[in-house]
This record gives structure tokens, C-alpha cells and sequence, in this order.
């Protein structure tokens, strides 16, 4: 994902000038320039901002910390964001150990209904690791690996609790979009308000219209986590309204970058 500098200032609430000055001072960010003279900044520029903004928050002087390379500023997030089981949780994750996962989810299921579960266990799971996956500590297959993962074992683990009427209302990720953690969390809190809901993964408008006719759903939510514009998530609304007879369509997510 590329941004221009005004992308970074909206996701990160640093306006562009303080961003240009800390580049111009500090040589932080590595931005290329385009051919259309445009200089775009990485993924990784992007949470350098983040991680000085919330480091800043907390008392430490930008000083000392532009003097530390790009990877040791990174690193050194992590450990402040999560704790020593968390990071345990992240590593299984990422390394692919479905029987220590379930384990875990197993440990955590005692003495909680489906609801409980979802609210007290699942979601600061999700929430913990999306902020992983947005800090690149995370792979992109070992986040579509899990999310599948996770929603087959809790249909499976309270099969009797879950409503088994036809789906209702869509839940999906912008087109283009890849990252499917905060959709999946979207998805089981449905489920726990007894809606009968289905979740996809990323679809062309193309493919996403075809879904929606197909199976006449009547609500659809649709998840941003890279940046959007508001013109663009309303683009797609109009078009879904007008090709499907979707009654109502709910756009959220922390991509979805309204102007200032």
C-alpha cells in the first residue's frame, strides 16, 4: 500500500507539515517519488508515524527516539503493545500451530455460552491480533489462515446454539481489500445478536453483486482497513443499491478515511 502525505496526516492525525519536517530532520521515512512527481510513503512509513505518536504520548522525546533505526523503533512497539501471552499467541499464529491454538481455545471455552465466549475471549483476541497484522508482525496467510480456522471451530464447538436459517445479511471486505480480522470479529458479533449471517472474503464488484443476487441477502456489511476515501465506500454503496435488492448497507472499519 502506498500513501501521499495526506493519507499519512488523516490515518495518523499528524499534519503533513509536522511529517515533512520530521522527514527532513530525522531522515525516518523513506519515501520514493512517482513519475508523476508525487513522493509516496510505504506501509512501513506509515506505522513509523503511528508507533513516534503513540511513544510520544507516553513522555518519550522525539529525539531520542529518531536516533534509533527504523527496525529497532518498530521492534520495540511490540513489546510495549503486548504482554508475554499475547506474543506467545501471535507467534502460534504466525507459525501455523492449529493444535496449540485449539488448546488455548479450548482453556479459554469453560463455563462460557456461545455470547459470552464471543465478547470476553474472541473479540480482544481479533482486536489484539489486528493491531499485530497492522504492525506487520503478522503474515497476511497466517491471518487468513487463522480467521478460517477460527470461525470453523466455534460453528462446530456450539453448533446447537447458532440459528440455522438462511443468511440474511453479507458480511465482507472492500474490493481489494486483504485483511479479513475485523470483518471475521464483525461477523461472530452478528451471530451472537442471533442473526443469521454469512461472511466471504474478498470479491470484485463483479463477483460481490453476483453473491448478493444470488443468495438475496437483505443487509450487507462491508469492512475497510487500508485507507478509502468516503466518495469511494459511497461509490460502492450506490452501486450495490442499484444492482441488488439489498435494503441496507453498512460501511465501517478503520480504512474508511472521512475528510477533514
Amino acid at each position: 500500500m502506498k500513501y501521499l502525505v495526506k493519507d499519512l496526516s488523516r490515518l495518523t492525525g499528524i499534519s503533513a507539515a509536522r511529517i515533512r519536517k520530521w522527514q527532513e530532520r530525522y531522515g525516518l521515512l523513506h519515501p520514493e517519488k512517482g513519475e508523476n512527481g508525487y513522493w509516496y510513503y510505504s506501509e512501513e512509513d506509515y506505522l513509523i508515524l503511528k508507533t513516534l505518536k503513540e511513544r510520544l504520548a507516553k513522555g518519550e522525546k522525539l529525539r531520542f527516539l529518531a536516533g534509533q533505526d527504523r527496525t529497532k523503533l518498530l521492534s520495540s512497539s511490540r513489546d510495549q503493545l503486548f504482554h508475554h501471552e499475547e506474543l506467545e499467541i501471535v507467534r502460534l499464529v504466525e507459525q501455523g500451530q492449529l493444535g496449540a491454538l485449539r488448546e488455548y481455545l479450548d482453556r479459554q471455552k469453560q463455563n462460557h455460552t456461545f455470547a459470552s465466549y464471543i465478547r470476553k475471549v474472541v473479540k480482544p483476541l481479533l482486536e489484539m491480533l489486528a493491531s499485530a497484522s497492522q504492525h506487520q508482525w503478522l503474515s497476511l496467510g497466517a491471518e487468513h489462515t487463522f480467521c478460517r480456522y477460527l470461525v470453523g471451530y466455534l460453528l462446530t464447538s456450539f453448533e446447537e446454539a447458532l440459528q440455522k436459517e438462511r443468511p440474511i445479511w453479507l458480511v465482507t471486505i472492500f474490493p481489494g481489500e486483504v485483511h479479513e480480522l475485523r470483518a471475521t470479529l464483525h461477523y461472530l458479533l452478528l451471530l451472537c445478536g442471533k442473526v443469521s449471517a454469512r461472511m466471504v472474503g474478498s470479491l470484485s464488484e463483479k463477483d460481490l453483486i453476483q453473491e448478493i443476487k444470488q443468495n438475496n441477502y437483505h443487509f450487507a456489511s462491508i469492512v475497510m482497513v487500508l485507507p478509502q476515501s468516503l466518495e469511494n465506500a459511497e461509490r460502492l454503496r450506490r452501486l450495490l443499491l442499484e444492482k441488488t435488492t439489498l435494503k441496507r448497507i453498512y460501511l465501517g472499519g478503520e480504512g474508511l478515511v472521512r475528510s477533514p
